[in-house]
């Protein structure tokens, strides 16, 4: 992709967020399937040298979801409990401690 519009405001805005050029960077890919977004994530995360974790395929299954907990679809589709342990378990995971 020629232009990373949103890569470049990632990056503008994790500039921003971080106290000092020394801060650890750790950023996910996006919960559900955006081939355009993870790209731009993943070509931020290597220019800046930041980590990266892979959370999309955890909507390929819908226990990740909270399904059924809310009325409105859209709302229930976002990660539920289960989705999120499972988001936080990859961080942690990938933490560069």
């Amino acid at each position: 992709m020629e232009d990373h519009n949103f890569g470049k405001a990632l990056i503008s805005f994790v500039d921003y967020l971080k106290k000092s050029q020394e801060s650890k960077v750790v950023v996910t890919t996006t919960f559900w399937a955006n081939p355009v977004m993870n790209e731009q994530i993943r070509w931020a995360a290597a220019k800046e040298k930041w980590t990266v974790i892979d959370i999309t395929y955890l909507s390929e299954d819908e226990v990740n979801m909270a399904l059924g907990e809310y009325e409105h679809e859209g709302v229930a589709r976002h990660p539920g409990d289960t989705g999120m342990l499972e988001i936080a378990r990859l961080i942690r995971e990938g933490l560069p401690l």
